[in-house]
């Protein structure tokens, strides 16, 4: 009786400790098909009810329940004795003052028996209304529990739980175990990693035996405790020279075992066994197998065995005794399982083996990098080599592209392996002005990749021309032409060019690279041609002269006239001249003889350049011009030529 009032008031605080933060502290047990929730308040009332609310992670609460109290004439009615319902309505006991003293000063033993009465009894449990149980959950999903304490309508407190539906929910409560002899007896620890922390130590004697529990009670073990006390149980029970092999379960809130814990040796003489070697860790590379242990102070060396099968014959691998928690094993292959397992020994003998650990020899140790990464171009075809890395066990080669060196995202350009040291790259002629980033990498027969090679930058020869500019205003005036065209917008525009076209062909009418979009031209051929704009890159690239506006200049300037003359002839006088223009279309010629100011045309249209004058009077002075006119009709006068009368 004493030692269970110690345990009660061990979990009087603790419960309070526990729940002080949080005001409610949840507990679960899962399986893949359903999830058991307990509670505990810090505040113990039968007026709060509980509200229940799941939601699969990261996702939005939804409401399964609400969950009080079972009512006090239902219990009565059960036949529930008057302990059991005072638990859980200790209001309804108190008729005086006394009464509420009384309860007062004993308030605290009554919360620690309701909680190990919720642990032990599932129905108590649903009784005061801290269980609730969900068969609506999925196999293998993770879960978030809310339980939120409701009085009077309003949320007092609320709180949380993960939980895992998993149909292997087990695993080990303990990262170690240990047994220790002493004078009387054997001290048992172990790791408490929980604050609620309830605990069964079984043993036996000899191999023939089945393992028994040897605590009466359970044995309660806070995480505080665990840390200031050295020993969790104290087996008192053996004889001088008997030995005995122990294990730990841990009992949860819902009173069920867990895992067994590793067995351990304990026995009371003056010279002791090494215990088992504990926290047995295995490293493995291709080139090495690290094995690494918990320093054990019962032992003076250590031994280290190996397997190919975990049930299999073990040999011992080290040759002289370890004296440090390490072993390094080098003589193993690739690719093959490998279990170990250690043995401590001091002058009494050898301890039982550790735990078996696997290890798995794989080859993870990539190739060199490829060196001297080269690119060649041609056109638009890029050449790249690079020299291949010095192992044996390479396979091929990865090549990578991108537009920025120092990018993140280089882009895998060959979906099967390159097996060659070379590799070809053939891109569009008219491909953008970029410049491409390349880098290679090697892999070995175990598919591990090597670091990358050196970068190289490529920048194909730019052969794009820009697009030709439109056309899009256009004015003619006597002799001149303007025009204007759309801007071309391209990062590498040097300048464009002006062409005339007609029916002797194409030249150019820029003498110097234009620069702003609109040009003004003095053309003084009043014919039709076709005028066009062309683009022009920095690279010399010119678009194409495939589109052009058909102009034709108003021609309003005559012909030009000279050495206009006549010559006497058998008839009469040969009247002519001299135009070169190449408008020219013909002339009139017009004479004035005598006193008579009045010129008269003697010669109609003539296409010629000459006339001959038969119908002319030599008794008095004549007096010629000549109108000449050019395809547009613009006509020019000669000045006035005299020829005197004959004496």
């Amino acid at each position: 009786m004493k030692k269970l009032l110690i345990f009660v008031f061990m979990l009087i605080s603790l419960v309070h400790a526990q729940t002080a933060e949080n005001k409610l502290s949840i507990f679960s047990k899962a399986s893949a098909t359903e999830v058991e929730l307990k509670w505990l308040m810090s505040e113990y009332s039968s007026k709060y009810e509980y509200k229940v609310f799941r939601s699969i992670e990261g996702g939005e609460p939804k409401y399964l329940d609400t969950v009080k109290p079972t009512s006090y004439e239902v219990l009565e009615k059960r036949g529930y004795s008057e302990d059991n319902i005072f638990m859980i309505y200790p209001e309804k006991h108190i008729k005086n003052i006394d009464d509420r003293i009384k309860y007062l000063q004993t308030q605290g033993t009554t919360d620690a028996f309701r909680v190990l009465w919720m642990m032990k009894d599932k129905q108590f449990a649903k009784n005061i209304g801290h269980y609730f149980m969900d068969k609506t959950v999925k196999p293998d999903t993770k879960y978030l529990y809310y339980v939120g304490a409701y009085k009077d309508g309003k949320r007092v407190f609320t709180s949380k739980i993960k939980v895992y539906t998993s149909a292997n929910n087990f695993k080990s409560d303990f990262k170690w175990v240990d047994a220790k002899s002493a004078a009387d007896g054997v001290e048992l620890s172990w790791s408490v990693e929980d604050e609620f922390n309830y605990y069964n130590v079984y043993r036996k004697l000899s191999t023939e035996q089945e393992f028994t529990k040897i605590n009466k009670d359970l044995l309660f073990r806070s995480k505080e405790y665990a840390k200031k006390a050295k020993v969790l149980y104290k087996d008192k029970e053996l004889r001088v020279g008997e030995k005995a092999t122990y294990f730990i379960r841990k009992v949860d809130m819902f009173s069920e075992e867990g895992m067994a814990s590793i067995e351990v040796r304990g026995t009371i003489q003056d010279e002791l066994m090494p215990q088992p070697v504990k926290d047995v860790y295995v490293k493995s590379t291709d080139k090495k197998i690290t094995i690494r242990w918990r320093h054990n102070p019962d032992a003076i060396s250590y031994d280290v065995y190996r397997s190919t099968i975990t049930a299999g014959n073990f040999v011992k691998i080290n040759k002289e005794p370890i004296k440090k928690e390490v072993y390094i094993d080098t003589d193993f292959k690739v690719e093959k399982e490998y279990y170990y397992y250690v043995v401590a020994n001091n002058l009494q003998g050898s301890s039982i083996p550790s735990m078996k650990m696997l290890a798995f020899a794989r080859d993870t140790t990539p190739p060199s990098s490829p060196t001297d990464l080269k690119t060649k171009v041609e056109k638009s075809d890029i050449h790249l080599s690079w020299k291949a890395p010095s192992e044996k066990d390479v396979v091929g080669y990865r090549l990578y592209i991108a537009t920025d060196e120092y990018t993140q995202e280089w882009n895998l350009m060959n979906q099967e392996l390159i097996k060659e040291t070379s590799f070809l790259h053939k891109r569009s002629e008219k491909l953008d002005k970029n410049t491409y980033y390349y880098r290679v990498s090697a892999l070995d027969k175990k598919s591990n990749e090597s670091d990358v090679s050196n970068i190289v930058a490529v920048k194909l020869p730019d052969v794009t021309p820009p697009m030709q500019p439109d056309i899009f205003r256009t004015n003619v005036y006597p002799q001149k032409i303007f025009f204007e065209w759309s801007k071309i917008i391209v990062d590498d525009l040097s300048h464009y060019n002006i062409y005339k076209k007609g029916v002797e062909g194409i030249q150019k009418l820029n003498k110097e690279n234009l620069y702003a979009n609109s040009f003004e031209y003095n053309d003084p051929e009043a014919e039709e041609f076709t005028y066009i704009v062309t683009a022009v890159d920095k690279a010399g690239n010119e678009s194409l002269k495939d589109k052009g506006r058909v102009l034709k200049t108003i021609d309003q300037i005559p012909v030009t006239l000279s050495e206009l003359k006549y010559e006497k002839t058998k008839e009469g006088y040969k009247i002519s001249f001299v135009c070169n223009d190449k408008d020219y279309n013909g002339f009139e010629l017009l004479r004035s003889s005598g006193s008579d100011k009045r010129y008269y045309n003697i010669s109609n249209f003539q296409e010629g350049k000459s006339f001959e004058d038969k119908g002319f009077s030599d008794k008095v002075d004549n007096f010629y011009k000549v109108k000449a006119y050019d395809k547009a009709g613009n006509v020019r006068e000669s000045k006035i030529l005299r020829v005197k009368a004959s004496k």
